[in-house]
């Protein structure tokens, strides 16, 4: 953000096919304070991610919960939001506030592609949600499963721990998320 470091630069091959990343690091929590000392910085995401959109089809950007001044960076340079929402009172209320103010924002007119996830199968509630997602909401959901857990820990492999079930769970969830980007850009 100081400007010393091209985020061009910063882009690594992760060894799967064209999957690239720019590693986070603990410096990226300060990002919403130094956001609010910038003049410009409700739009600076969107200039930074200029030359890496010459670069790549496809950007997808990691955003933790809330609405921040980093989300709403996140938001305006969008072309489409992929949303996970955990099936429960929260997580449907806090999808709507995320609607509530892209509209106030002029940004109704952005895709969302919500879908669920940490589905407990052994919840109702849960149960019936993934088998019967809510309007508008993906087909595909990721369950809440230990080995989808294990992928945040320190001792998890670089890139992530990937099994043939998790693989499975998430190559179906991108197709998804491909299809729905496709059929929104037509």
């Amino acid at each position: 953000m100081a400007g010393k470091r091209d985020w061009q630069e910063e882009v690594r091959p992760t060894g799967i096919g064209a999957l690239s990343l720019i590693p986070g690091d603990g410096t990226l929590r300060h990002w919403d304070v130094l956001l609010g000392e910038q003049n410009h910085g409700r739009r600076l995401l969107q200039e930074w991610l200029k030359p890496l959109r010459h670069r790549f089809s496809t950007i997808v950007l990691d955003c933790p919960p809330g609405l921040t001044l980093l989300s709403e960076n996140l938001f305006r340079g969008a072309d489409a939001l992929v949303v996970p929402v955990v099936p429960s009172a929260l997580g449907f209320r806090t999808l709507e506030q995320m609607k509530t103010f892209l509209a106030a924002e002029g940004r109704e007119d952005l895709p969302l592609l919500p879908f669920l996830s940490m589905v407990d199968r052994r919840r109702t509630d849960h149960r019936k949600a993934a088998e019967n997602p809510p309007e508008g909401f993906l087909r595909s959901s990721v369950p809440l499963l230990a080995e989808i857990e294990k992928v945040v820990q320190p001792e998890a492999p670089r890139a992530y721990r990937r099994t043939p079930r998790t693989q499975e769970i998430y190559e179906r969830l991108w197709e998804e998320i491909r299809s729905g980007l496709k059929s929104n850009s037509s």
